[in-house]
């Protein structure tokens, strides 16, 4: 699909969320980051509103901010964010950029003020992982890809809200988005959100994950299919199951098991090494790195489905 298509039906796509809220009284905003670069940096006062992370870790132009939108179609504003965020995906997918600036779309309730909601982001940015504070990215797209798999719905709600809608264009180009029931909003998100271990396990994952999918896409390979809670489960399983501590070897692993499927695993001589690997104690993944110019013919025709 060309870009000029996958624009019109991002934009379609983002006027029918703004259409079912059908509240002229609630307010559009744009999530813009701006630690790699400020696509607005003339957008000032009223027009933006900023959420403060810890001072520490974010320098006050660096953090997140909530940016005014018009409507879509009608306000130049609004409809750059489109075309930023649309470029900003692609130029990801060929390996030219890390971030994101244009992280997506979100909705306020009439009667909520936004310096209400950019105080409960703040909150919802900073989880406790084994003791440890950690900040947590969520309103990056490629994070909350990954978070709609990994966590329950009312886990998500409690962190997007208060917004009634947040939406993002996602790896697979498609605009996602969660509604979230405005009546749930105190009960959710006056607090931080709470995860579990396995989750802490996959959503610490995220820079691996990206590391994957842009390793992958940088080799001229369809990601579209794949999702990031499955990559992230494949880390777990290189350290977990196999014993394989080195981020790279993890990472090495997690790339043949989205580029092979299960045949890689299940290969007997692959199997054979890492089983010995994880025996010995040795780092498998070299010895198996170079067993695949032989073996790679044969996993791909077990993949493909012209073995079986």
């Amino acid at each position: 699909m060309s870009e000029i298509s996958l624009l019109e039906r991002l934009r379609e796509a983002l006027i029918a969320v703004r259409d079912r809220h059908g509240d002229a009284a609630s307010t559009l905003y744009a999530v813009i980051d701006p630690i790699l670069a400020d696509p607005f940096p003339d957008a000032a006062g009223e027009a933006r509103e900023g959420v403060v992370l810890p001072a520490d870790k974010f320098a006050p132009g660096d953090c997140p901010y909530l940016l005014t939108l018009g409507e879509f179609g009608r306000d130049p504003r609004a409809e750059a964010t489109i075309a930023l965020s649309l470029q900003e995906t692609l130029a990801q997918e060929g390996g030219d950029r890390a971030g994101r600036s244009v992280c997506g779309w979100l909705v306020l309730p009439a009667g909520i003020p936004v310096e209400q909601a950019v105080r409960a982001y703040a909150r919802q940015s900073q989880l406790v992982v084994g003791g440890e504070r950690r900040t947590f990215r969520f309103w990056d797209p490629r994070t909350l890809d990954l978070a709609r798999d990994v966590l329950t719905p009312t886990q998500l709600n409690a962190i997007l809200g208060p917004a009634a809608s947040w939406s993002w264009l996602s790896r697979q180009r498609r605009l996602e988005t969660v509604w979230i029931d405005p009546r749930e909003h105190d009960a959710l998100y006056t607090v931080a959100v709470q995860t579990n271990e396995e989750q802490q396990r996959l959503l610490s994952r995220l820079p691996e994950i990206n590391l994957v999918m842009d390793s992958l896409t940088v080799a001229a390979l369809d990601t579209t299919p794949i999702k990031a809670i499955e990559v992230g489960r494949r880390l777990v399983e290189a350290d977990v199951q196999w014993r394989l501590h080195d981020p790279r070897d993890q990472v090495s692993y997690a790339i043949c098991c989205m580029i092979y499927g299960a045949p890689f695993t299940a290969n007997a001589p692959i199997r054979q090494q890492l089983s010995h690997g994880l025996e010995t104690g040795t780092p498998a993944m070299p010895a198996v790195l170079g067993m695949l110019d032989t073996l790679e013919p044969q996993l791909v025709a077990l993949e493909s489905g012209a073995v079986s």
